[in-house]
């Protein structure tokens, strides 16, 4: 097994340097800090995400939570959530992005199972509900057709 500067016990950074002839002449591997492996971690903050993530996004999406109350709960801003989405070349794009599409298709579906089996009760908020599912499925109350170019739709009655 190769030495590593956490066995050592001594700081090689402050020493010698991480990158000096001398610690890769005496085999030792640097460790990073956060995630421990031996090995030089790119600079820079290490990313908070994690496999188990995924299925987080999916479970409490399915009880009915937006993905602003889901990256709460994962102790990452939305913001992050939305880079991890876009970020090209991450191997981890990809799940986060299906992650997400399954979990709204379920809470879209959670929140009309709810109001469809609550619609009767007295406890029922209609307003709230519908309101609720306006702006976060897209509902409308009506929507506008246009025809070429954004204009009227041309109309020709031919009577016979």
């Amino acid at each position: 097994m190769a030495k590593t500067k956490q066995n050592q016990g001594i700081d090689y950074d402050a020493a010698i340097g991480a990158d000096s002839e001398l610690t890769k002449a005496l085999g030792i591997l640097p460790v990073c800090g956060k995630c421990k492996k031996e090995k030089p971690c790119k600079r820079g903050r290490h990313s908070k995400y994690t496999p188990d993530m995924c299925d987080i996004i999916v479970e409490c999406m399915a009880e009915g939570m937006s993905i602003k109350e889901v990256s709460a709960k994962l102790g990452v801003s939305y913001e992050t959530i939305c880079q991890w989405r876009e970020k090209d070349g991450e191997w981890f794009k990809k799940d986060i992005s299906d992650a997400i599409k399954s979990g709204v298709y379920l809470s879209e579906a959670w929140w009309l199972e709810h109001g469809r089996t609550k619609l009767e009760t007295k406890e029922f908020n209609s307003t709230l509900w519908y309101m609720n599912m306006k702006n976060r499925f897209g509902w409308a109350d009506k929507h506008e057709h246009t025809g070429s170019e954004g204009g009227a739709i041309d109309v020709k009655i031919k009577f016979v």
